[in-house]
């Protein structure tokens, strides 16, 4: 007996890295099931966001770092965390573009 699980209710919220996620999923030409999919690019986007969280912490100083461990404990919306990454990191939003770039890039050579 297989068993269907209807996801039409877990979309996932159209945040930055979801939208990301849709178009490189679209641009490989992956095609799956339609759960299947959406628990493929949930895992996609789920990866994309601890890279992200690994590149932005690598950049920030030691006092941007005690100023995060802080913030961390407040449990900050993921607007906070963005506003905070900017203000305490030089040039972070081409830090993030350059990763992304480079995510898609590693991700189109895997699936080929």
């Amino acid at each position: 007996m297989q068993v269907k699980i209807n996801t039409s209710h877990l979309e996932l919220e159209k945040n930055p890295i979801t939208v990301f996620v849709d178009k490189l999923v679209k641009k490989a030409g992956i095609v799956l099931p339609e759960e299947e999919l959406f628990f493929y690019k949930k895992r996609l986007s789920e990866q994309l966001q601890r890279r992200l969280g690994l590149i932005s912490l690598d950049n920030l100083d030691k006092k941007g770092m005690a100023d995060y461990v802080k913030m961390v404990e407040k449990k900050p919306t993921e607007k906070q965390m963005e506003n905070f990454f900017v203000k305490h990191i030089p040039n972070y939003r081409e830090i993030i573009t350059k990763a992304l770039d480079e995510f898609a890039e590693d991700f189109l050579k895997a699936v080929k």
